[in-house]
């Protein structure tokens, strides 16, 4: 409703001016639709057992962001399962070898988290083209790392919406945690149809547990499928992060 315009003199005095003119520069641009995508952080082993199938069954793809090191451990997904999900179309993304935060190692721990955990996937087949920062932390030498190693794009967990203009290696993303309602999800999803924009959904655990902060990364499974029954319902198109990635700049 108003604007002040500043001049900074560099000396006591007066400056006269005139002929101001305050004019629209175009709206943003937007994709030709509205986007959803459902991406999974950490590699859990429920996720596996009680998020796959639900996905699968409506025919929508996600996006698995891979600990490589969780291959040894049985809470989380083995490698064969991951060559699973390869192979029946979800997208494998690297999620480091073990989870740090990338902004307190070295250049060189950091590089080898990350262009470590891209190889881990190589040795199984898998080209993964997105990254995941774990515990959303990042820096301007943290993503050049992720460029370097020759990821297409990187997605963190700051709170928004993506349109085409938006930054390969900053996918902003909405946290489907146990604190969230279904009405909430919903509204992320109409307003993504609505304004043609691409929302990136993320999840972590896919377990029914008391809903208590300790648990504020689990979902109950009943959760994913009232999300994917509304998604199907409104009809609005699924990609995975690294898809979204492609629409970007166009």
């Amino acid at each position: 409703v108003s604007v002040t315009v500043f001049h900074l003199l560099n000396a006591n005095g007066s400056l006269t001016v005139d002929d101001y003119s305050l004019e629209e520069i175009g709206a943003s641009p937007k994709f030709t639709e509205g986007m959803v995508s459902f991406s999974f952080d950490d590699g859990f082993e429920n996720t596996y057992t009680n998020g796959i199938p639900i996905l699968d069954k409506a025919g929508i793809k996600s996006t698995q962001a891979i600990i490589t090191s969780g291959f040894n451990d049985p809470e989380y997904m083995t490698k064969d399962q991951v060559k699973i999900l390869a192979a029946n179309g979800h997208e494998i993304s690297a999620h480091t070898r073990t989870h740090p935060d990338l902004v307190t190692l070295t250049q060189a721990q950091a590089m080898d988290e990350i262009s470590g955990s891209k190889a881990d996937l190589a040795a199984l087949g898998i080209t993964a083209t997105s990254f995941m920062y774990p515990f959303d932390s990042y820096s301007d030498s943290v993503v050049s790392l992720v460029k370097n190693a020759g990821f297409l794009g990187a997605r963190d967990s700051d709170i928004g919406y993506n349109t085409p203009l938006s930054n390969p290696y900053l996918i902003e993303s909405q946290n489907v945690n146990n604190d969230v309602s279904i009405d909430t999800i919903k509204g992320w999803i109409d307003k993504a149809i609505s304004e043609k924009l691409w929302v990136v959904l993320v999840f972590h655990r896919q377990v029914k547990l008391p809903n208590t902060p300790e648990n504020l990364y689990c979902n109950d499974p009943a959760i994913l499928q009232q999300i994917v029954d509304y998604v199907k319902l409104k009809n609005v198109k699924t990609v995975t992060v690294g898809q979204g990635v492609s629409m970007l700049g166009k």
